[in-house]
């Protein structure tokens, strides 16, 4: 009977953790893509973890999975260098963070950002100074296994050194000085990558220009929206014959929430229908470029919080987020 229960449980509060991995990742030269609905990214990071050599390096709105701390602890035992930097709320009052982290005695590597009126709001980790994760995911249980999030995995030195001066800042208490990075323009292969962060580093703008550039057509999946130049911008180009299409998710309502905008019109918008979040924040424009990143469109994402965000053009990487924004 015991076993029963637990097992009732278990379905409760993962129920969908017998759908992840079953999907390979998609193969492009130095970039890997992950979708929760997809793929268990907790085992794929923790595979990256177990594989470092010199540094991981994390600045992450929330930690709570313990495959993931274990992992950490493990590294750090190899004499890996381990920082982490999270939101001071998350860390003051979530106690499973507090508890999981103390008893893997990670603490010490542990700063936070000290700012109760904004978010340190990035999802992005740095291994071994070569490879940089980042999107919508935080690590915990509900990002992985009952949200929809996506991942971008880049091989790139470069793009690990403007993580990189990004994390230094803030490890050493600047969360509000803008940053240009060292290398905001790469190439990489056929893909071009821009590296942009917030608060105050140029997200917006740079967002506004490529949808304002848009020809055919624009794509977006985001948690909440509420930026009015970003909308705005968007607004113009459907003015001008460019088809919108959107989903968003319900709980971003508000007053400020740009759904009604969309809808007035006429665009092709949506609520989310997954029953807990639709956690992703990524545009695909004209299915050639792809922004993607921790930044929700808000006006606290750029003046407030810490986030980033990646530019990518490249048709096969927005073929794979297109993929998914179908099945949303």
């Amino acid at each position: 009977m015991k076993k029963i229960i637990f097992l009732l449980i278990f379905l409760l509060l993962f129920p969908s953790c017998s759908k992840r991995g079953l999907e390979k990742p998609h193969k492009i030269a130095n970039v890997k893509v992950y979708f929760s609905s997809q793929t268990d990214i907790p085992a794929e990071l923790v595979s990256l973890i177990n594989k470092s050599k010199k540094s991981v390096h994390l600045a992450c709105y929330d930690i709570a999975l313990a495959s993931v701390a274990r992992a950490l602890l493990e590294a750090q035992k190899r004499k890996v260098d381990i920082k982490i930097i999270m939101d001071d709320q998350i860390l003051e009052r979530n106690i499973q963070t507090q508890n999981l982290l103390m008893l893997l005695k990670l603490k010490k590597t542990i700063k936070s950002d000290k700012d109760k009126n904004a978010l340190m709001h990035h999802k992005f980790i740095i291994i071994d100074r070569q490879i940089v994760w980042t999107g919508s995911f935080n690590i915990t249980v509900g990002s992985a296994y009952r949200d929809d999030n996506n991942v971008i995995v880049i091989k790139s030195s470069q793009l690990a050194e403007n993580f990189e001066a990004k994390f230094e800042r803030m490890w050493g208490g600047d969360y509000f000085s803008p940053l240009k990075p060292p290398y905001p323009f790469i190439e990489i292969g056929d893909t071009k990558i821009e590296t942009y962060f917030s608060p105050n580093g140029g997200c917006e703008e740079a967002i506004i220009k490529r949808l304002s550039q848009a020809k055919e057509g624009i794509c977006f999946a985001t948690f909440t929206f509420t930026n009015r130049r970003i909308a705005n911008a968007m607004v113009k180009r459907f003015n001008q014959g460019i088809k919108i299409k959107g989903i968003m998710e319900r709980e971003g309502f508000s007053p400020y929430c740009r759904y009604w905008l969309f809808k007035d019109i006429k665009a092709d918008v949506k609520w989310d229908n997954n029953f807990y979040l639709l956690h992703h924040k990524f545009f695909i424009i004209d299915s050639k470029i792809l922004i993607t990143g921790s930044y929700n469109p808000t006006r606290a994402a750029e003046e407030k919080s810490e986030e980033n965000i990646l530019i990518l053009e490249r048709p096969e990487i927005c073929k794979i987020y297109q993929e998914e924004f179908g099945r949303l």
